[in-house]
Parts: C-alpha cells; sequence; structure tokens
C-alpha cells in the first residue's frame, strides 16, 4: 500500500493529513522527538505540535515523560478499538440529545393538513417491496372508509383476516373489482368470500385504473414502470381524495353485484 493511500485510509477515521503522516511516521519507532516527527513526515514545524497532541489525545500515540519529549505511536489495531469506541460513545450521546430536542418539538401542534394537490406529503415509491408495504400500511391505517378499484394484473392478494378486523371496528370497505377476476382460480375465492364477510364487492368489465382512496383523504395509484418496476403514487390531499371517491361512487352506481356473492334467498316452506 503506498503512503498516498495509508493517508487517506487514515482520515477516514477523522485525522488530517498532518495527524496522519505524523502517525505513519511514528510507527515503527521506538519514539521520536517532534522535530524528528517534522523531518521525517516533512511536516511544517509550527504544525507538528498541534498533529502530535491530537493524536495523544484521540489514543493513536502516547509522549514519553522525559526530556526531551517523545512521541510512540500505539499499535493501529489498539488505536483503531480506541476510537471505534470513543466514537460509538460520542454517537450515542449525539442521539440521545437530538431525541429529547425532538420529543420536546413534538409538543409543538402541527400545521393543518394542506389542501393543495403540489403540497408535500406526495411521495412516489419504486419497487416491490417499499410500494407493498407502503399500501398494507395505508391501508390498515383506515378509519372510516376504503374504496379500491381492482384490476389486473394483481400484485397483492385479499388478506381477509384483516379486512375482517377493520370491518368489525366499523371501516366500510367497497372494492371494484374487474369481472376476470372473479373466475381467476386463485384469487377469485378470495374476492367471494371477501364479499361475504368483510364488506360489499361490486363489478365491471373493464376498470380504467387501479386506485385506493382512504378516508376521502389520501389516494394510492398502482403504477408499473417501462421496465416494469412496482411503482405505488402516494397523494396526501382531501380535495383530490374526494374528487376521486365520487369518480368512484359514478363507477359503482353502474356496477353488477355478482350472483356468487349476493345473499341467497331464504327457504320457503314446503306444504307437505
Amino acid at each position: 500500500m503506498s503512503p498516498d493511500e495509508q493517508v487517506r485510509k487514515l482520515r477516514k477515521l477523522g485525522l488530517s493529513r498532518y495527524e496522519a503522516l505524523a502517525y505513519l511516521a511514528l510507527l515503527g519507532e521506538a519514539g521520536l522527538t517532534a522535530g524528528r516527527v517534522s523531518l521525517k513526515a516533512r511536516i511544517p514545524q509550527p504544525r507538528v505540535y498541534g498533529a502530535l497532541g491530537t493524536l495523544v489525545d484521540r489514543g493513536f500515540a502516547e509522549v514519553g515523560l522525559a526530556e526531551p519529549r517523545t512521541y510512540r505511536a500505539i499499535a493501529p489495531t489498539l488505536a483503531f478499538a480506541r476510537h471505534k469506541q470513543r466514537s460509538e460513545k460520542a454517537f450515542a450521546a449525539a442521539m440521545d440529545e437530538v431525541a429529547a430536542e425532538m420529543a420536546s418539538l413534538e409538543k409543538i401542534k402541527p400545521l393543518a393538513e394542506s389542501e393543495d394537490p403540489a403540497a408535500f406529503g406526495i411521495r412516489l415509491l419504486r419497487g416491490a417491496s417499499q410500494a407493498e408495504r407502503t399500501f398494507i400500511d395505508l391501508y390498515e391505517s383506515a378509519r372510516r372508509e376504503i374504496l379500491l378499484f381492482v384490476k389486473a394484473p394483481i400484485l397483492y392478494a385479499p388478506v381477509l383476516d384483516n379486512d375482517r378486523a377493520m370491518s368489525a371496528r366499523g371501516v366500510k370497505i367497497r372494492w371494484l373489482v374487474e369481472s376476470e377476476l372473479m373466475d381467476d382460480p386463485v384469487v377469485g375465492p378470495g374476492y367471494r368470500e371477501f364479499a361475504r364477510s368483510c364488506g360489499e364487492l361490486r363489478t365491471r368489465e373493464r376498470l380504467p385504473v387501479k386506485l385506493a382512496v382512504v378516508d376521502r383523504r389520501t389516494i394510492a395509484v398502482p403504477l408499473s414502470e417501462r421496465d416494469q418496476t412496482p411503482t405505488m403514487l402516494v397523494i396526501p390531499n382531501a380535495v383530490l381524495a374526494e374528487g376521486m371517491a365520487q369518480w368512484f361512487e359514478d363507477v359503482w352506481a353502474r356496477a353488477a353485484v355478482p350472483v356468487s356473492v349476493k345473499p341467497r334467498a331464504g327457504r320457503q316452506k314446503l306444504p307437505r
């Protein structure tokens, strides 16, 4: 490894260039005076004392008590262990201080949610894992209502236990599903079971987009990039969400209730 590469690696530990040069000059020596370090490392005399002092303070070197004063390097593995321990303590203390400051800021009431469609909070999430996690979190955060356009291809299968629990706590869930999905042997049974035990379901032959409207406050639009990467657009905007909800209501009113999910009529007693 060249001297320049060694200096570069030491600087990643937070040493300045002169400190790194001074430390390298001390390695392999029983002890050097500041003057000898200055000559060996080619550090200006006025700067060498500061560099050596910092090395001692940070655990990279030690200084003898006899005159003339000599400096000796601490073994690299031990110096690194000390540096790591000191850095971790400093980081933990800094995070504790930041946590306390953020907790104090928590008491300040945030501004009311903006009605501006271009407001902060719009997110474009790329990648299956991130998009799915965000969609599930948004869906399960609903307190009053979920409106959903379900369009092929299906990325997220129904999670009926969650839907039943949400319905039980008063969330009204309505799904508009493309007709062909009801006949799909993989997902079709899940949609029929949803309609029986979780919420309301209607079908249309074709739906224009995939769309979720949560509490008429936030919309989520699953997208697909040209490279087929799953992508999710999330817009927290009440005005836009209300408009999308009204669109949903219009399509819902013209949609069909599949025979397979209609409640069965009560049996009539036959005369004996």
